[in-house]
């Protein structure tokens, strides 16, 4: 998106009962370009990340979250501990 300007465009789609699915599309997001990249990325990140949160939060049923993302915090963190 930064690179080329081209829009992020977020779309979910939500199961209904009947067996049918209804998208929902947000508006187009750009990555901005201006002199910090960094802050850009960013900042369009922390835009999705609220998009998908807000989706979470409305429809917690249709998440399940089967990849290991953070398989290396075992070895820079340790293990986990269980609080007793």
């Amino acid at each position: 998106s930064r690179m080329h300007g081209s829009p992020i465009l977020p779309i979910f789609l939500h199961n209904n009962t009947d067996g049918t699915c209804t998208a929902k599309i947000y508006p187009p997001l750009f990555t901005p370009k201006t002199t910090d990249k960094d802050q850009d990325l960013y900042d369009v990140t922390r835009k999705l990340v609220t998009i998908l949160e807000h989706e979470i939060i409305e429809c917690p049923e249709m998440w399940f979250w089967a990849h290991d993302r953070w398989k290396d915090g075992r070895k820079k963190y340790g293990p986990v501990k269980k609080k007793r």
